[in-house]
């Protein structure tokens, strides 16, 4: 055998541990520090009764938020649909006897569905408000001129865009 593998049966033969072996690793094992809880166990300490009730009204407080923002978004969107039915109102007034030209006959107006009276309407909206609402004429006709305003901006982009693509070309990515 080689010199190696003596060195080798001597470094690995069984040898008899010394009598206190066994009172030293107990000794080290008693000075360990205690494991870290895991996320199970510091979850449990969210359910146990004081930290209970704070973490039941923080839910609470977050469902109330969660409910009263939905309830507004409710009550916007009621809000501006009636806006829309006072804003369309606006219309001029028709009227009852049409000119009669020689060679035609008479038509009745055409029947336009009844419109909810504007005071039924704006009562209904300061009741939930808390406001008056003012049926300002100009201000009616400016929210009239600035629809029709995005409406010929709009056309009008469309037109532009199909001028520039009939210039550039349907095949070029770039303007």
């Amino acid at each position: 055998m080689s010199k190696l593998d003596e060195e080798l049966r001597a470094a690995l033969k069984r040898e008899e541990p010394s009598a206190d072996f066994a009172y030293r690793v107990l000794a080290q094992v008693r000075t360990l520090p205690p494991p870290k809880p895991g996320w199970r166990n510091s979850l449990l300490t969210l359910l146990r009764p004081p930290k209970l009730v704070w973490v039941a009204a923080g839910l609470a407080a977050c469902l109330l938020i969660a409910l009263g923002v939905q309830g507004l978004r409710g009550y916007e969107r009621q809000a501006a649909e009636t806006q829309k039915v006072i804003a369309g109102d606006a219309r001029p007034a028709q009227q009852d006897a049409a000119p009669i030209t020689q060679g035609t006959t008479a038509q009745p107006p055409p029947e336009v569905a009844p419109q909810p009276e504007p005071e039924m309407i704006s009562r209904h909206i300061r009741h939930h408000r808390r406001s008056v609402v003012k049926e300002d004429p100009d201000e009616m006709e400016a929210r009239k001129a600035m629809e029709q305003l995005e409406l010929a901006l709009y056309i009008a982009s469309t037109k532009l865009n199909a001028a520039q693509k009939a210039v550039y070309g349907v095949d070029n990515p770039e303007k």
